[in-house]
Order: structure tokens, then sequence, then C-alpha cells
């Protein structure tokens, strides 16, 4: 488990587990000749991603940015995802050293069970949040549509298992929009979904930005490359134009939640209108 220095802010990459999802569906238009050469994919056309988890430590307090699945799927979607979440988030906090009592904040930049799942645990009848003393915090616009959702993307957020309890539990704090939490940024970046949000820390001349589904992997760099899981694929592709410039010019680190390999790096940009990495994270 490795761990990034920016300024005063510590920051541990932890690793939720690993899934496949379909290579056309994570590249929408783009044609797979082009896409493959950089995530080659299974017999089923399954390209290989993790579930990368924040922890941001700074004046004494824990955030945690993201949960996983946090093991909440019928074997049937396990076996199509091919998902593998041994140990999990918890037992890798805890090998780290850091007891999910500790947490105090719990960012979810959006509801989809990947990022969701696990911020309640238990069994059907007795869901709880997973992090007893923490705060959930979310953009209550996406809660609205999560809570509105149609027959399109019902499934894709974990309500029973996930928002229910949290609410029971009034442990959920909604922001609206872009928001100060002090060296922590919360900033939306709508196109995955229409209140999706990212998160900006900025520490003595330094700053890491996590982008969320806004940039899932390093191979989405360029800006045209959009998933067809996008609820609004034009709001992504206009805003990883203006946050992905702003990382290379402030020399920021870019985190991204389903690389294989990497949770952060540093960009520049090309000739071609895209951009490229220029120094590795490290992998967990």
């Amino acid at each position: 488990m490795e761990s990034l220095q920016i300024g005063e802010v510590k920051i541990t990459a932890v690793l939720a587990g690993r899934l496949r999802l379909d290579g056309g569906a994570m590249f929408g238009i783009i044609p797979k000749p082009h896409w493959s050469k950089r995530m080659p994919p299974d017999g089923l056309n399954r390209i290989g991603m993790a579930m990368w988890c924040f922890l941001i430590e700074v004046d004494g307090q824990r955030s945690l940015v993201e949960t996983g699945f946090g093991g909440k799927v019928t074997d049937r979607l396990r076996e199509i995802h091919a998902l593998e979440e041994d140990p999990g988030l918890v037992a890798s906090l805890r090998a780290a050293g850091v007891d999910a009592k500790s947490i105090d904040r719990v960012i979810l930049s959006h509801l989809h069970q990947d990022h969701a799942g696990g911020a309640t645990t238990g069994t059907e009848k007795d869901y709880v949040p997973t992090f007893p003393n923490a705060r959930y915090v979310i953009q209550e616009g996406e809660w609205k549509d999560a809570r509105e959702a149609d027959g399109q993307s019902v499934n894709a957020y974990p309500q029973a298992s996930v928002m229910d309890p949290l609410e029971a539990a009034s442990v959920v704090d909604f922001v609206d929009g872009d928001v100060d939490l002090g060296t922590i940024r919360l900033v939306q970046t709508p196109g995955h979904t229409r209140a999706h949000q990212s998160v900006l820390i900025e520490s003595k001349g330094e700053a890491f930005f996590f982008a969320g589904d806004l940039v899932p992997t390093t191979h989405h760099l360029r800006p045209l490359y959009v998933m067809a899981f996008d609820h609004y694929p034009r709001e992504t592709f206009l805003n990883k134009q203006i946050w992905l410039r702003e990382a290379v010019e402030g020399g920021w680190w870019l985190a991204t939640p389903h690389d294989p390999d990497l949770p952060w790096v540093q960009i520049r940009e090309d000739s071609r209108d895209d951009y490229a990495v220029i120094e590795l994270g490290a992998s967990g």
C-alpha cells in the first residue's frame, strides 16, 4: 500500500478489489482497434480494472474517498464481472493500521454500486454504516437522482443496501455544488452522472485531484474517450478538457478510480489533443 505526500496531507491508495467490464462500454464510441491497444480485452471482451479508494489524513482527521462494491452482488454478477474483493476495503485498511471506527468522513463521487457499495456492511436485513463514526458526504442532486432513477439506471444504485441504511442512521451530509471542506475541496464534475463530484486537495503549493469516473483510468486521458455508461457524455467531454488542462498547468497529481495498475499519475499534454502519463504512481 503506497502513500503520497501533498504538502501537509498524506494520501494512501487502498485497493478495494478488482473487476472486469465490457471494453466497448468503457470506451463508448471509440472503435475497438483503438481502445484494445491500450487495454487488451479477454475472450468475453472484458477489460480488467481496479477499485481504488483513497485515505486522506490531515489535521488529525481521516477522510475516505470511495468504498468499492462492498461484497453486495449476486453470484451471477460476481461471475459476469470477475469480481475479486479479497481481502476487501476494511481488511486492507486494517492491514495499514487504520480501523474503520477511526474514519471521520466518507466522500462518495457518486452512488453507483462500485463506488458506494462498501459504505455499508451486514446482511440484507441488517445493513449498517461500515464506518460507524463517519459522516457520509454526498451531493444532494446525486441522492435525488438515485432515488428517482428509472428503469434504465435504477439497478446501478444500491438503494436498499446502502442509501436506506445510511438515511436511517442519519449519517449523510448533503452538499450542493462546489464545497470547501478546508484542505479538501469538492468540485462538481457532471457527465458520468448529473451531480458527480471530484475531490481537489491543495497544500503547500502542491495539488491532488481525484477525478472519479470523469477519468476512470489513465487510458481515458483523451477527452473523446468517454464511457457508454455516462449519463451526459458531452458534459464528460467538456469537463475532462477543463480539468485535465488544470492538472497539466498546475502540475497536479491525478487519481483515477479504476486504473488496473496506477492509482495516481502526473500528466502532460501531447501534440494530438491527448494527455500522457509523465510520472508513474505506485500500484498496490
